[in-house]
């Protein structure tokens, strides 16, 4: 059983840290370019911080509660990741289609 509670704090570990540099990330780039895009990322991600931390919350006391509760709260925390996860695409996608319309029009204008 140690294995396990060591393999599952090594993997909360490794993804807390990947979860804190996409934040920071998105966080400059709202600073460098602020525009709904931006915006859009961040609250995705943000949210997205926001649902990880309250997710390891939630395990604690629904496993207090019993088996199915526990089984119904990683349910709705993959739902809700699902949720922010996908507000984050759609403002990355908006971001990116930005910048192709950005390229294009200046290119547009050189000639």
């Amino acid at each position: 059983m140690d294995t396990y509670n060591s393999l599952f704090a090594f993997g909360s570990i490794l993804s807390g840290l990947a979860n804190l540099v996409i934040l920071v990330a998105t966080v400059i780039l709202l600073f460098k370019r602020r525009n709904l895009a931006t915006i859009i990322i961040f609250i995705g991600w943000f949210s997205h911080s926001l649902v990880f931390l309250f997710g390891f919350i939630a395990n604690i006391f629904a496993a207090r509660i019993g088996s199915e509760e526990l089984v119904f709260t990683n349910a709705l925390m993959t739902i809700l990741n699902g949720i922010t996860v996908l507000i984050f695409s759609i403002g990355l996608l908006i971001f990116f289609i930005q910048i192709k319309k950005q390229k294009t029009d200046s290119s547009q204008g050189s000639d």
